[in-house]
């Protein structure tokens, strides 16, 4: 009995830490000097409904220290601006890397390319924190510059200026860039982003995650030696 309750112990707390996801540590890559709506709230057209949107965001490879893992990205609103709602509509966001420069337009070329999320996202909430969660992505700079993909597909109509959302934007033009098609567009680059934080789990829960795993594996040696015996 006691060593399945270590073994049950060491699994919950792994399992706990794990699905705990809510205490991240980031790194924020731009500065809020502006705002913007493209692409997960913004829908210029006016006049038609199932809009759809290819949006390609550089994130310089000097803007990360080193190699990250993440699983977790997020977006602040623009205070004093309309509401960070976030348009109805289905949203593919996939993560890659490339050795074009910051400013390219579309086509950019792409390699490590993931599927990070896909799926409707729910309303945001005014001025705060959008955030969204998906599939762990692992960026080395030393591949180039990250990239963020997202293909928007059936947005609801919005008229330009008329019920938007504005998250906050780097135009500075050091940091990030972007690239995006609109349907029945322009082929559009410039040298603006969304501010993004990339959450990375928290070194405490990470080492409470290796307790428990630890834990685990002491007891199942424990019962491997009894089993011997």
């Amino acid at each position: 009995m006691k060593i399945k309750a270590l073994v049950f112990g060491g699994l919950l707390t792994a399992a706990l830490c794990l699905g705990a996801g809510g205490a991240l540590a980031g790194t924020t890559v731009g500065v809020g000097n502006t705002g913007n709506c493209y692409p997960f709230n913004c829908n210029d057209s006016g006049t038609s409904s199932g809009q759809s949107i290819d949006y390609e965001q550089i994130y310089a490879s000097s803007a990360f220290s080193g190699i990250t893992d993440f699983g977790q990205i997020s977006f602040s609103g623009l205070t004093g601006a309309p509401p960070s709602l976030v348009i109805s509509g289905n949203y593919e966001i996939e993560f890659a890397t490339t050795t074009d420069p910051l400013g390219s337009g579309l086509p950019l070329s792409l390699s490590n390319e993931q599927v990070f999320f896909d799926g409707s996202l729910p309303a945001g909430s005014g001025t705060g924190v959008y955030t969204i969660d998906g599939t762990p992505y692992d960026y080395n700079p030393a591949d180039g510059n990250l990239v963020m993909i997202v293909i928007a597909t059936n947005q609801a109509n919005v008229p330009n200026n008329s019920g938007n959302g504005y998250f906050n934007a780097d135009n500075t033009g050091t940091v990030t860039s972007r690239a995006y098609l609109i349907t029945g567009g322009s082929n559009i680059a410039d040298s603006i982003g969304l501010v993004t934080t990339f959450g990375t789990p928290e070194p405490a829960t990470w080492t409470l995650m290796l307790a428990g795993i630890g834990g685990l594996g002491l007891a199942l040696r424990s019962r491997r030696r009894l089993a011997t015996a």
